[in-house]
């Protein structure tokens, strides 16, 4: 009687220690598809952050090219104007 007592025992603890294992497992494996799913969120706004970098960058450009020019076309204004004025000095 007291095998028989100690083996439901045995398979009781048997039943509960699977049920705990299997009970982890599904927790893990929903802690890794939530992981998973912010991950994805994370790297689609990152993205999307990106992209609205680069757009802004590219309608930058031009007009940095074009302020550039403008530059240049002004410091050699003032580089004939300076001739000018030693000439007229001279």
């Amino acid at each position: 009687m007291a095998d028989t007592a100690a083996s439901l025992v045995n398979a009781k603890q048997d039943k509960i220690l699977k049920a705990i294992a299997d009970t982890w497992q599904d927790l893990h494996n929903q802690v890794d598809t939530v992981e998973v799913g912010l991950l994805h969120e994370d790297h689609k706004k990152l993205t999307g952050t990106v992209t609205k970098t680069e757009s802004t960058l590219d309608e930058i450009r031009p007009a940095e090219s074009n302020l550039e020019g403008q530059v240049w076309s002004l410091a050699t204004k003032v580089q004939e104007l300076e001739h000018m004025a030693k000439d007229y000095e001279g």
